[in-house]
């Protein structure tokens, strides 16, 4: 945290009360102002917060007195207010929140939300401390999760910072320092970051000052979305179907699943393409498609646009580990996340790709052989004692054990549920 920050932060917390007053006075003297702000800032969270579910959990930075946050909440989510001084804790429990007392440059956080707000927080923040709180704040939210904050446009003044203390009614008694930012320098603070920008605003305050107003979201890059669905997803058309286009997309979303049930702080990014890649070399060499896979990851020089020598050699050895009958764990928590979510978790994926793998494998056996290859198969990996290894909690994972140990204690069931759904997909044409 900035000197510069440190300084005013005491200075809140000195002078909060007077801050309370003379927003209040503010709102009176700029009226029409006031309202036609709070209705931009109102409209602004409810559209932007409407793709959340209801009960979200959204954190509001710098709450003051709870205004926001009790919108929020009007809204149908979870809302935490926060604020450094006890006088603007005190006023956030009159608007009838239990708000926390928390720093967003020095404090942890200890959960993780769907939505972050900073509303006239940033104001306060030196580049550097700007950057740290943008870079905390990714890592603090889920998967898709948004973030919202603005600054004051710098062509509203001469300077690109001072210390004051304003002469009319946001007077507080002492001088605090104020950062300004233009569009262009703003940007490229958050091009540092991980975030992507799907929002931009320039809104007038009551006062005439001139904000830029940003929102944030922790998702995949667009760019690199975008290659990987032109030119890797493609190449899934010469796997067999169990271990197609489908199987990729379910790894996908299985592996967002997981960082979000468990706190994962990791690179969305890099998961993104461990889990496009995994499995993109089976039809060349299926006993090693791991070892293939990795390699021609590796040789897609496409990739350097968006990641470090690091990053690519990490995603190598994860798309390398990912293979449940591996005699070793996993080398980094990316490997363990694309092995996790590679492991099927329903009965009826189980039943296709053990069939549709086995055919390509052991195209002179008959069906009923290929059944009883299947039960052979699931039952060492996910039998009691079984191969397959699961890295996190996970509910869906856990009651999909129970029923495929259930299912596979009884061998002749086990066939003729795989006999009926096998014939089953054959008659619609989908294998």
């Amino acid at each position: 945290m900035s000197l510069q920050n440190k300084k005013t932060l005491k200075v809140y917390e000195k002078v909060a009360k007077n801050y309370l007053e003379n927003t209040i006075k503010a709102n009176s003297l700029y009226k029409e102002g006031a309202k036609n702000a709070k209705k931009e800032l109102e409209s602004l969270i409810k559209n932007t917060f409407r793709e959340l579910p209801s009960e979200s959990k959204i954190l509001e930075v710098g709450s003051a007195n709870g205004e926001i946050s009790k919108y929020i909440k009007k809204l149908g989510f979870s809302v935490t207010a926060s604020d450094i001084a006890e006088d603007f804790l005190n006023a956030i429990r009159d608007n009838g929140l239990e708000p926390i007392k928390f720093n967003l440059l020095t404090d942890d956080f200890t959960s993780k939300y769907d939505g972050i707000v900073c509303w006239r927080v940033f104001v306060h923040f030196t580049k550097e401390d700007t950057l740290k709180a943008l870079t905390k704040s990714y890592s603090a939210l889920n998967n898709n999760g948004i973030f919202i904050f603005n600054v004051i446009d710098r062509n509203c003044k001469t300077i690109d910072n001072e210390w004051i203390d304003f002469p009319d009614i946001y007077h507080v008694g002492e001088e605090r320092f104020f950062n300004y930012y233009s569009k262009e320098s703003m940007d490229s603070i958050i091009e540092k970051t991980k975030f992507e920008i799907i929002d931009y605003h320039e809104i007038l305050g009551e006062n005439g000052v001139k904000w830029l107003v940003y929102v944030l979201k922790k998702q995949i890059n667009s760019e690199l979305k975008k290659y990987i669905e032109e030119n890797v997803f493609p190449e899934y058309e010469k796997n067999e179907v169990g271990h197609g286009i489908n199987h990729i997309n379910y790894v996908i979303e299985r592996s967002f699943e997981l960082i979000n049930e468990n706190n994962l702080d990791v690179d969305l990014n890099m998961v993104y393409v461990i889990a496009s890649y995994h499995d993109i070399g089976h039809h060349i060499d299926s006993k090693r498609h791991e070892i293939v896979s990795a390699e021609i990851m590796s040789k897609d020089q496409s990739l350097n646009k968006f990641f470090n020598k690091k990053e690519l050699k990490i995603i190598k050895e994860a798309i390398e580990d990912h293979r449940a009958s591996s005699d070793k764990d996993p080398r980094t928590i990316y490997g363990k996340i694309v092995s996790s979510a590679d492991r099927n978790n329903t009965i009826k994926d189980c039943l296709e790709r053990t069939y549709t793998y086995g055919h390509r494998l052991n195209p002179d056996l008959t069906d009923e052989e290929l059944f009883e290859r299947a039960h052979d198969v699931l039952l060492r990996k996910f039998g009691d004692n079984g191969y397959a290894k699961f890295y996190f909690k996970d509910k869906k994972y856990e009651d999909f054990l129970k029923d495929i140990r259930k299912l596979l204690s009884n061998k002749d069931k086990y066939i003729k549920i795989q006999r009926d759904y096998i014939n089953k997909l054959k008659k619609e044409n989908k294998i």
